[in-house]
Protein backbone atom coordinates (compact mmCIF):
# COMPACT_ATOMS: atom_id res chain seq x y z
CA UNK A 1 0.00 0.00 0.00
CA UNK A 2 1.30 3.47 -0.91
CA UNK A 3 0.53 6.55 1.12
CA UNK A 4 0.91 9.95 -0.52
CA UNK A 5 1.68 12.82 1.86
CA UNK A 6 2.02 16.53 1.17
CA UNK A 7 3.05 19.40 3.44
CA UNK A 8 2.18 23.05 2.92
CA UNK A 9 3.01 26.23 4.74
CA UNK A 10 -0.02 28.33 3.75
CA UNK A 11 1.26 31.62 5.17
CA UNK A 12 -1.34 33.14 7.42
CA UNK A 13 -4.33 34.77 5.70
CA UNK A 14 -3.59 38.30 6.86
CA UNK A 15 -0.17 38.38 5.18
CA UNK A 16 -0.03 41.11 2.56
CA UNK A 17 2.95 40.38 0.39
CA UNK A 18 2.29 41.58 -3.16
CA UNK A 19 2.39 38.79 -5.73
CA UNK A 20 3.67 41.16 -8.39
CA UNK A 21 6.91 41.56 -6.41
CA UNK A 22 7.59 37.83 -6.62
CA UNK A 23 6.11 37.25 -3.18
CA UNK A 24 3.30 34.94 -2.12
CA UNK A 25 0.40 37.34 -2.57
CA UNK A 26 -2.78 37.57 -0.54
CA UNK A 27 -4.82 34.54 0.55
CA UNK A 28 -7.41 35.34 -2.13
CA UNK A 29 -4.58 35.06 -4.69
CA UNK A 30 -3.10 31.91 -3.14
CA UNK A 31 -6.15 29.79 -2.35
CA UNK A 32 -6.80 28.77 -5.96
CA UNK A 33 -3.17 27.73 -6.32
CA UNK A 34 -3.38 25.64 -3.15
CA UNK A 35 -6.58 24.00 -4.38
CA UNK A 36 -4.99 23.26 -7.77
CA UNK A 37 -1.93 21.67 -6.13
CA UNK A 38 -4.11 19.44 -3.94
CA UNK A 39 -6.35 18.40 -6.84
CA UNK A 40 -3.39 17.66 -9.12
CA UNK A 41 -1.40 15.65 -6.58
CA UNK A 42 -4.36 14.07 -4.73
CA UNK A 43 -2.48 13.35 -1.51
CA UNK A 44 -3.94 10.99 1.08
CA UNK A 45 -3.02 13.43 3.85
CA UNK A 46 -1.86 17.05 3.94
CA UNK A 47 0.05 18.60 6.83
CA UNK A 48 -0.36 22.39 6.91
CA UNK A 49 1.28 25.16 8.88
CA UNK A 50 0.22 28.77 9.52
CA UNK A 51 -3.43 27.94 8.82
CA UNK A 52 -6.05 30.37 10.07
CA UNK A 53 -9.77 29.64 10.46
CA UNK A 54 -10.68 31.50 7.25
CA UNK A 55 -8.20 29.46 5.23
CA UNK A 56 -9.36 26.18 6.69
CA UNK A 57 -13.00 27.05 5.94
CA UNK A 58 -12.09 27.96 2.35
CA UNK A 59 -10.23 24.70 1.79
CA UNK A 60 -12.97 22.59 3.40
CA UNK A 61 -15.57 24.22 1.13
CA UNK A 62 -13.44 23.77 -1.99
CA UNK A 63 -12.19 20.27 -1.12
CA UNK A 64 -15.05 18.43 0.63
CA UNK A 65 -13.33 15.08 0.07
CA UNK A 66 -10.87 16.02 2.85
CA UNK A 67 -11.65 16.20 6.56
CA UNK A 68 -9.68 18.55 8.82
CA UNK A 69 -7.97 17.05 11.85
CA UNK A 70 -6.45 19.52 14.33
CA UNK A 71 -2.92 18.83 15.47
CA UNK A 72 -0.89 20.25 18.33
CA UNK A 73 -0.85 24.00 18.89
CA UNK A 74 2.64 25.44 18.52
CA UNK A 75 4.67 28.45 17.51
CA UNK A 76 4.62 32.05 18.64
CA UNK A 77 1.03 32.59 17.45
CA UNK A 78 -0.12 29.32 19.00
CA UNK A 79 -1.80 28.17 15.78
CA UNK A 80 -2.66 24.46 15.49
CA UNK A 81 -1.12 22.34 12.78
CA UNK A 82 -3.92 21.00 10.57
CA UNK A 83 -4.08 17.80 8.58
CA UNK A 84 -6.55 17.24 5.76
Amino acid sequence: MNLKLLTLNLLYADASRPADDGEAGTWSQRRGVVEKILREHRPDAVGMQEVQDEQLRDLCERLPEYEPIPGPVNGVDRMPLWTL
